[in-house]
């Protein structure tokens, strides 16, 4: 088969990019190249002009040594070219904690004159955020997953026998509860409680998540949907207590009152 018209162009890029190398790098690109990748820094948004553009990269450099010290390696997988318009399939391979991890992503690429003047990447930033969570910030999402969609199985997986747990308030909505099944149980009997008050569901979002010595604390906003669509949107505290892979303690910090007016 013969080669591509641009793929030599394409393999040194995605190579001068590996090893950082800027000088290499920006001599493959136009000076008013345009790049866009999903998410926020330190590896998405858009940036404009190879002074930009090259910016990045030490920036990459550092979050990469700081997220990835195992290392990283791109693979060029194929290269369609239609013309100056070249799309390339790539994955990125990655060390964390001695085992290798592969995402996997796509690039739309311009080329004007022999050189590179525009790149729209395409990849799950969710894979990518999954990658640098610790154990406990998994645990803890699918904690808030498991209450969201009142999964009962998944939340006795993560909960400890012996849990403690206090929410504010009283009976059947808070309270101290101690032990898994008092805890699954009061979920149970609030079930159906909020079904009726947000048919549209509830979706927490954690908007902080501290991991210390001392133990966890989450900062998340809850938002609901009443019948009508009108969206209910509440926030609080939670600090937890993790062992062996299990949360055997939380404390809830939130106002209830705006709450219990729609019960």
């Amino acid at each position: 088969m013969a080669k591509k018209k641009h793929e030599q162009l394409i393999r040194d890029f995605f190579r001068f990019m590996d090893a950082r190398d800027s000088d290499q790098m920006g001599a493959l690109l136009t000076d008013d190249i345009v790049t866009v990748a999903p998410g926020g820094p330190p590896y998405g948004g858009t940036y404009e002009g190879k002074e930009a553009v090259l910016g990045t990269m030490k920036v990459h450099e550092a979050a990469d040594q700081q997220l990835f010290p195992e290392g990283l390696l791109t693979n060029v997988n194929r290269i369609l070219e239609a013309g100056d318009n070249v799309v390339v399939e790539w994955s990125n391979v990655v060390k964390l904690g001695g085992k290798e991890h592969t995402v996997y992503g796509g690039s739309f690429i311009k080329v004007a004159e022999g050189k590179i003047s525009f790149i729209q990447d395409y990849f799950d930033t969710t894979e990518v955020a999954s990658l640098l969570m610790s154990d406990n910030e998994k645990l803890v999402r699918k904690f808030w997953d498991a209450i969201d969609k009142y999964d009962y199985d998944s939340l006795a997986e993560v909960l400890a026998d012996d849990l403690v747990w206090r929410f504010p308030g009283e009976p059947p909505i808070g309270g101290l509860f101690e032990g898994k099944e008092a805890f699954i149980n009061a979920m149970r009997v609030q079930e159906p409680m909020e079904k009726a008050a947000f048919p549209g569901g509830s979706k927490t979002n954690i908007l902080n998540f501290l991991d210390t010595e001392d133990g966890i604390a989450v900062d998340w906003k809850c938002v609901s949907r009443k019948a009508d669509g009108t969206e209910v949107v509440y926030d609080g505290l939670t600090t937890l207590q993790i062992r062996g892979g299990k949360i055997v303690a939380g404390q809830d910090y939130l106002d209830l009152a705006p709450i219990l007016e729609l019960f």
